[in-house]
C-alpha cells in the first residue's frame, strides 16, 4: 500500500516545478479537504492530477467532481495513481471521461 500522504507533495513538485504555479495548484486541489470531511484527500488530489494532467481549469472541474462524489473520481483514472517517476517523464496526462450523447 502507499503512502499517499509522502507521495502527495512529490508528484506535485514534479508536475509542477514552478513554485508560483505549484501553490496556484495547491489552493485549487485543497478545495477538497477545506471541510475536514472528505475522504482521503491525498488519494482524490492525485487521481485528480492523473485526470488532469497540467490544466488548471481541468484540475479545478476535476475537483468540483469529487466535491460531489469523490468514488467518481477515483474510479476514472483506475487502480494506478501516478507515482513520483511516471510523473516527470510526463505519463501524467489529462484522461478527460468521455462524452456521453
Amino acid at each position: 500500500m502507499y503512502d499517499y500522504e509522502k507521495l502527495y507533495p512529490d508528484v506535485l513538485v514534479a508536475m509542477f516545478p514552478d513554485p508560483q504555479v505549484r501553490r496556484q495548484v495547491e489552493v485549487i486541489l485543497h478545495r477538497y479537504s477545506s471541510e475536514g470531511s472528505e475522504q482521503e484527500p491525498e488519494l482524490v488530489r492525485l487521481a485528480v492530477l492523473k485526470l488532469a494532467g497540467r490544466d488548471l481549469e481541468a484540475i479545478k472541474i476535476h475537483v468540483g467532481y469529487a466535491l460531489t462524489d469523490y468514488r467518481d473520481v477515483l474510479a476514472w483514472p483506475g487502480p494506478n495513481i501516478p507515482m513520483p517517476s511516471a510523473a516527470t517523464r510526463g505519463a501524467c496526462r489529462p484522461l478527460l471521461p468521455k462524452k456521453r450523447e
